[in-house]
């Protein structure tokens, strides 16, 4: 028996859709002599098919790519007449939806649907009967839907994905599911119809799984990607405990998913032992009339804060989504998620627009009110982030007038650049302290740390949750003096408290951000570092295009499109340009050697090309005599140092240093 899977997405993705890789590993255990095989998304499926000779199809399809999928289904039903049988998400709630020239549909759960459909095409020659639970099918004109199916339990009677069959790339799974469905019931989400009520993996089958990964693939990096990770306060403690008796916290770094209510200081402490280096909050909205609706009253701005800061307090990355345009927002409810956002300095936000799936209440709003027939439409949003092309013909479910809604979201976008910036200082300055600590230069005993501008304390919490470290925190900003203190052992409000409180020699490092101290100053630093100590500081780098660009076109924000998605730069936030005013490599080579440094070594951040960073190099291009290394020059957003006064532990530069390029490779 030869079934072909045909995947809605790319081959060799970070992260694929798991749904074909539970079906093949459950067909294989459990289903004998059977041939499965998969075409992806860009692939010549029709000539694999040709190839194969499958005796069954399956497809798979989510809403956004269900109208595609169908389109291809087609043309192998006209080019093969082979059976075919379709899953997913957007079939399982619209079941009605299904074209008569499929000939069955599978609704919810879908591993022993589909080992019960191949057994009884084995035996019968039919991929449906009355008796397979969970399917949909035509009988003539006549569209028959069988009793639902229950649910699979344990889950652990399912085995890992098929890994091999799910087109990754060679780093192998990037991500993991310990559970299915979730709790609450957002409107604009579907998952509790899809999987009903919430489900759980054994913690030993987590643990498992990810230790197999690791060993198989070498991966040192893994998304939980449950939509609530965190829902067992209990199974989260003795998965930690698990993992961390494999020593897997020593060799890979976990995200995850979690809810503000399902997140405490002590649940931050057990993900912090396991290894999680950051934590993704719905956050949703910055406006209390907007969260209950969205959230249905579950979720405050309160209880957002507490969450934010206990990941923080832990050392965690914090990253908040955030759903905009929903029905009955205002242009005051969309200024309050701004200025929301910009108070909880969050490592990274996502803000979509609220779209209608099938499903969610959204959907049902949307056909009551009559933006929307009872079918997907691809002119609905179905869009992470809005360009002046993908808006133009789409809809918002609020009221608001169109333009100032664009001109608020790209207000939000720009604070996203603003804090990816921080999460790429935080990530690396982090990395070059920990790779110190690692070599064994405090040999053995606490390392101490001074921060010269430690703000809200963010660094130093990172810090502290990997390595045993000492902080200390000059001139926080008067407004986060409270988190700044919690964070860190100690914080100071000037260079006289720091002098008075500290002798000669008892730093190991000094970390500077963004402006380097007077010579007065620096000559205390010089004073309080230890002999091998080392420091280590980040520039934004003043030859980057947008402080040309501000230099050029007179310009306060630059053009829209270089914040979009995966363009995010430095300070786009901040409009007048003389608060960030930047610093050359030059400048800090020459003030570090002029202070008796004799080691010094520079990691650059680069940016990506788009097409501002082409339409300035073009213009440039007439005045300078190598337009290329230009470009290369102002691609470099921000830099990162070290120096010693004795020769550095790394002994090489940039181009050599494989930990600092994965540390800037992270930081990305």
């Amino acid at each position: 028996m030869k079934l072909h899977l045909v995947n809605d997405q790319a081959r060799s993705t970070e992260r694929p859709k798991l749904g074909l890789g539970y079906i093949s590993s459950y067909l294989k255990k459990y289903c004998n002599d059977i041939e499965i095989s998969v075409s992806f998304l860009g692939d010549d499926t029709i000539g694999n098919i040709r190839s194969i000779r499958p005796d069954i199809i399956g497809l798979t399809a989510t809403t956004e790519t269900f109208n595609n999928v169908i389109r291809l289904g087609k043309e192998i039903k006209e080019s093969f007449n082979l059976p075919i049988v379709l899953g997913g998400a957007h079939i399982t709630i619209l079941p009605k939806r299904l074209p008569q020239w499929i000939d069955a549909g599978v609704i919810g759960e879908g591993e022993q649907t589909v080992l019960e459909i191949v057994e009884s095409y084995r035996k019968d020659g039919v991929l449906f009967n009355e008796n397979i639970k969970g399917i949909i099918y035509w009988d003539g004109q006549h569209l028959c839907q069988t009793e639902m199916r229950e649910l699979i339990a344990p889950l652990d009677n399912i085995p890992f994905p098929d890994w091999d069959m799910l087109g990754l790339s060679e780093k192998g799974p990037g991500h993991i599911l310990t559970s299915r469905g979730c709790t609450y019931k957002c409107v604009f989400c579907a998952s509790s119809a899809i999987w009903k009520k919430i489900r759980f993996f054994s913690p030993e089958y987590v643990v498992k799984e990810i230790k197999t990964i690791v060993e198989r693939f070498g991966r040192r990096e893994i998304l939980i990607y449950d939509d609530l990770f965190t829902a067992n306060r209990k199974r989260i403690s003795r998965i930690s405990e698990l993992i961390c008796r494999e020593g897997l916290d020593k060799v890979v770094r976990f995200e995850c998913l979690s809810n503000v209510n399902h997140f405490s200081p002590e649940t931050a402490s057990d993900l912090k032992k396991m290894n999680v280096h950051r934590i993704s909050f719905g956050m949703e909205s910055g406006s209390p009339a907007m969260l209950e609706y969205l959230k249905k009253g579950t979720v405050t701005t309160e209880k957002i804060r507490n969450a934010v800061k206990a990941g923080i307090d832990n050392g965690l990355e914090v990253l908040g989504s955030f759903m905009i345009g929903a029905p009955g927002e205002t242009e005051e409810d969309l200024m309050m998620t701004y200025n929301f956002i910009r108070d909880l300095r969050l490592t990274e936000i996502g803000a979509n627009v609220a779209t209608p799936f099938p499903g969610t209440e959204l959907w049902d709003y949307a056909v009551a009110n009559g933006y929307i027939k009872d079918e997907w439409d691809d002119s609905i949003y179905a869009m992470k982030t809005i360009t002046p092309k993908t808006i133009k013909d789409k809809r918002l479910l609020c009221s608001m007038d169109k333009d100032r809604f664009i001109a608020i979201y790209k207000k939000i976008i720009d604070l996203d650049s603003m804090l990816i910036d921080r999460r790429v200082r935080t990530r690396t300055l982090k990395e070059i302290v920990i790779e110190w600590f690692e070599k064994g230069t405090c040999q053995g005993r606490k390392m101490k740390i001074l921060d010269t501008r430690c703000e809200d304390g963010t660094l130093g919490a990172a810090i502290k949750s990997r390595i045993d470290a000492e902080v200390v925190g000059l001139n926080p900003e008067p407004e986060y003096i409270a988190d700044s203190t919690r964070r860190l052992d100690r914080v100071l409000g000037g260079t006289e408290e720091l002098m008075a409180g500290y002798e000669e020699g008892y730093f190991d490092c000094i970390i500077y951000h963004e402006e380097l101290p007077d010579k007065k100053m620096m000559e205390h630093y010089n004073r309080l570092l230890d002999g091998n100590g080392f420091i280590t500081g980040t520039f934004a780098n003043k030859l980057h295009f947008s402080y040309l660009a501000y230099s050029l076109f007179g310009i306060n924000r630059p053009f829209f499109e270089t914040t979009d998605g995966t363009y995010q730069y430095m300070q786009w936030g901040i409009p007048e340009k003389e608060n960030y005013p930047g610093i050359t490599a030059k400048d800090v080579r020459t003030f570090i050697r002029n202070e008796g440094y004799s080691s010094l070594f520079f990691y650059e951040y680069k940016g990506l090309d788009n097409n501002f960073l082409k339409q300035l190099s073009k213009f440039i291009s007439a005045y300078v005599i190598r337009p290329d290394d230009f470009t290369n020059e102002t691609r470099i957003i921000r830099y990162f140092f070290t120096a010693t006064k004795t020769p550095a532990i790394t002994g090489r530069d940039t181009s050599g240093n494989n930990v600092f390029k994965e540390a800037l490779h992270m930081s990305q």
